[in-house]
This record gives C-alpha cells, structure tokens and sequence, in this order.
C-alpha cells in the first residue's frame, strides 16, 4: 500500500498531535504526545485510503493554497478595488475552497480580471 497519504490521514485523526515519522513509514512513526492517543495501524490505513479514493491530494490542496495566498491582498481593509471587485475575489476565494478534489483534472476556478 503506497504510504504518501499517512502524514495527512494522522492529522485528520490525530489533529495537533505531536509525532515524527521517517519517510512516512508507520514503522517509523514516533509518537510524541501524552495528551492525544496514536491512532492503530489499521485506523491511519484505513484512513489514508479513504484520502487516496477521494483524490484528495497533498498537491492539489498545496496548489489552492498557492492560489489563495496570492489573493490574500484582494480581502484587506485598504485595498485599492471596488466593493463589487471585493466580492468578486471573495467569491473566487470561496470557489477555490469548494474545489472538487475528485475531478481529475482539477477544475479550478478562474481569478477575476
């Protein structure tokens, strides 16, 4: 089973849990924390194959994020756009966030002229 959603299926179990693991090996997961309970083997698989089917990936997810810091500017107080241009960019902020993860390509939504 590939293992490259095991850090992202901890988090979702485990959320501000502190840990380590080497090459996201579950062998070579360290546990840190005394205060959040490990999730089994078997739960963080489980949960990781759940992230596989989904098509929810740390790529496209590091790819909206991209998109949102770079509009971040669209959303601030001083901000020299019109209040119809503020909508405009909050409602492509919004459209980033529901991005359906499934679809293969991703289709992103596209920014505002």
């Amino acid at each position: 089973m590939s293992t490259q959603h095991n850090p992202q299926a901890i988090a979702n179990l485990a959320p501000g849990a502190e840990w380590a693991m080497v090459n996201d090996d579950l062998d070579r997961l360290e546990w840190l924390d005394d205060d959040i309970a490990r999730p089994t083997d078997a739960a963080i698989e489980a949960e990781a194959a759940r992230i596989a089917a989904s098509g929810e990936t740390s790529m496209a997810r590091m790819a909206r994020n991209l998109r949102l810091t770079q509009s971040d500017w669209t959303q601030l107080g001083d901000v020299a756009l019109t209040d119809a241009q503020v909508a405009e960019w909050a409602t492509y902020r919004q459209a980033l966030r529901d991005v359906d993860w499934r679809t293969e390509p991703i289709a992103w939504p596209t920014p505002p002229a």
